[in-house]
């Protein structure tokens, strides 16, 4: 036994009118549920959750937004190297031999 797709415009048409529908169709030109009701009146519903132009935006993200992206990461990677710099600077300026091995040998994990 083939279980066929339940799509998104039936179960909307379901919702809103469930018993009075007497016949459901697919309009494959709009992607689009019809149905045909009891008392003779029809409703449709798409199949699309989204309209294509909401979907299709590419003005989430514009290109200020990606200006300022881009300044932020290369702030980022300047201030991680700075503390990288000054850290090995730290590390070596340390005159006794123990310390500097018991700082290269701790276990952070």
């Amino acid at each position: 036994m083939r279980i066929r797709q339940m799509h998104v415009g039936e179960d909307i048409l379901l919702a809103r009118h469930g018993q009075r529908i007497e016949r459901l169709r697919l309009d494959r030109r709009t992607n689009s549920m019809f149905a045909t009701l009891t008392d003779g009146s029809w409703d449709f519903a798409s199949n699309v959750i989204l309209p294509p132009a909401a979907a299709a935006d590419d003005s989430v993200f514009s290109a200020s937004d990606a200006r300022i992206l881009v300044r932020l990461i290369l702030g980022w990677v300047a201030f991680s190297a700075l503390l990288m710099i000054v850290g090995f600077y730290v590390a070596s300026s340390v005159k006794d031999p123990s310390l500097l091995d018991s700082s290269l040998m701790y276990s952070a994990y």
